[in-house]
C-alpha cells in the first residue's frame, strides 16, 4: 500500500459524506482509508459504515483526542506515507497524485508536505504551512490572504497543517517517542507545529507543493472558543518545554515574554479554564521532560538553523 489516508470523526455527519467521496474520485488510486471515530453521537459512522464500506472503521468509545486517535490508525496502517485528513476537509482530485510524486522525486530527508489549503470560497487561503514566530505563537502561513499564487514559488516549510497533513512513514517512525507519534497530551490545536517542530530538529525537511488543492469547509469541532483558548494556552507551554532551547527563549525573550504576561493577565480574567491550563502543564512535567531527553539526543541542527525559522 503506498497511501495511508486516517481520517479522525467526531460528530461530523454534515461533513464526512463531501470528504469521503473526494477521496473516492482521486487519480491516484493505491490507497487505504482507516477512519477513527472518536465516539460519535450522531450518525457519523452509520454513513462511513453503510456508504462507505471501503473504509476500515475504527470506533473509540470516547473522544480521545485528534492525537491519539491519529496515533491509532497510524499503528494500524500500512502505506509509505501517511495523510492524516480532518473530516471537514475536501480533496481536490489530483491531490494525492501531486503529493506521492512530489515524495518520489525529493531528497529521503523530505519528511513531510503540505498542500495549498483553500478556504470554502476557493479563493481565499487557509494553510500553505506552518510558521513559528518569536513570541512562540503559531500560524499557518497566507492564512485569510486572497490566493494570488504568492506562495507557489516557496517551497521550503517549517512544517504542515495536519488537517490534510502529508508524512514519509520513515519520518513519523524516526520521530516517535514511546509509540506516540502526535503528542498525546495536546489532545488538538498545536500538535502539528510539535511534530514539525521535532521533525525539524532530527533534520527532517518540509516542503508545500501548491498542485495539491484541498479545501477546508470549516465548522466540524463542536469545541467553544473558551475551550480552544485554553487547549492554545497549555500547548503552547508543552510545545516550547519539549523543542526549545535556552539560547533561543532567552535570544527572543523581548518578543514572547510581554506577549505572555499580557495573554496571562487577560485569561485569568475572562476564561477560568486558565488554572486548568497551568495545572495540566505542572502535572505533565515529568512526561515532557522525558520526551525532551528524547529529542534533545537525537538533535542534529543548531540553535541558530531554528532561529531561522522564527518570523
Amino acid at each position: 500500500m503506498k497511501v495511508s489516508v486516517i481520517l479522525v470523526t467526531w460528530n461530523v455527519e454534515g461533513f464526512i459524506r463531501q470528504c469521503l467521496d473526494a477521496l473516492r474520485h482521486q487519480t491516484f488510486k493505491d490507497f487505504e482509508v482507516i477512519a477513527v471515530d472518536n465516539g460519535s453521537r450522531d450518525q457519523t459512522t452509520s454513513i462511513i459504515k453503510d456508504e462507505y464500506p471501503e473504509a476500515v472503521l475504527v470506533r473509540n468509545r470516547e473522544n480521545e483526542g485528534f492525537c491519539r486517535a491519529n496515533n491509532r490508525g497510524i499503528g494500524l496502517s500500512s502505506g509509505d506515507y501517511i495523510l492524516t485528513l480532518n473530516a471537514d476537509v475536501v480533496l481536490d482530485k489530483g491531490f494525492l497524485q501531486s503529493m506521492v510524486e512530489t515524495f518520489e522525486g525529493s531528497s529521503r530527508r523530505m519528511g513531510m508536505l503540505s498542500g495549498k489549503m483553500l478556504r470554502q470560497d476557493k479563493v481565499t487561503l487557509d494553510s500553505t504551512g506552518l510558521i513559528l514566530s518569536k513570541s512562540r505563537r503559531f500560524y499557518d502561513r497566507g492564512a485569510e490572504q486572497r490566493d494570488r499564487g504568492q506562495f507557489d514559488g516557496e517551497r521550503e516549510v517549517f512544517g504542515i497543517c495536519a488537517g490534510a497533513g502529508f508524512y514519509r512513514r520513515a519520518m513519523l517512525e524516526d520521530i516517535s517517542i514511546d509509540g506516540e507519534y502526535f503528542d498525546d497530551h495536546f489532545f488538538f490545536l498545536g500538535e502539528d507545529f510539535d511534530i514539525s517542530w521535532r521533525a525539524q530538529l532530527y533534520g527532517w525537511k518540509g516542503e508545500f507543493v501548491p498542485s495539491a488543492v484541498c479545501y477546508h469547509m470549516r465548522g466540524s469541532s463542536e469545541h467553544g472558543s473558551k475551550f480552544r483558548q485554553y487547549l492554545s494556552f497549555k500547548n503552547r507551554y508543552l510545545l516550547m518545554l519539549k523543542n526549545d532551547s535556552l539560547v533561543n527563549v532567552l535570544l527572543t525573550s523581548p518578543w514572547w515574554l510581554p506577549y505572555d504576561a499580557a495573554r496571562l493577565v487577560y485569561l485569568i480574567f475572562t476564561n477560568h479554564l486558565v488554572w486548568r491550563a497551568l495545572r495540566e502543564v505542572l502535572q505533565a512535567l515529568p512526561s515532557i521532560r522525558k520526551k525532551r531527553r528524547v529529542i534533545k539526543a537525537h538533535t542534529v541542527v543548531s540553535n541558530r538553523y531554528i532561529r531561522g525559522w522564527l518570523r
